[in-house]
């Protein structure tokens, strides 16, 4: 079986390996690393595995102007949820 990097579909399957290797990575050494800094690579592979999806399966590379709505949309969330989480508990 011969793996094509040119189709995009490969190309986002592999990038998403990628990232899910790196979140693990992440979750593994959470207690080496500071909770913002592990809260915020967390949400940014989260936000990358995102844009993938959209663009790459669901097809939004073809119409630009609705994959950057989602882009902003989904990047305020996680800004949002980053914030939340770093408000300490009272």
């Amino acid at each position: 079986m011969r793996i094509h990097l040119r189709d995009p579909l490969t190309r986002a399957w592999l990038l998403l390996l990628g990232l899910s290797l790196c979140t693990t990575a992440i979750a593994i050494t959470r207690d080496r690393l500071p909770a913002a800094l592990a809260g915020a690579l967390l949400l940014g592979f989260a936000w990358a595995k995102m844009r993938i999806i959209m663009r790459g399966y669901l097809g939004l590379a073809a119409v630009p102007a609705i994959a950057r709505g989602f882009d902003v949309a989904l990047g305020a969330a996680a800004v949002l949820i980053y914030a939340l989480f770093l408000i300490p508990e009272l």
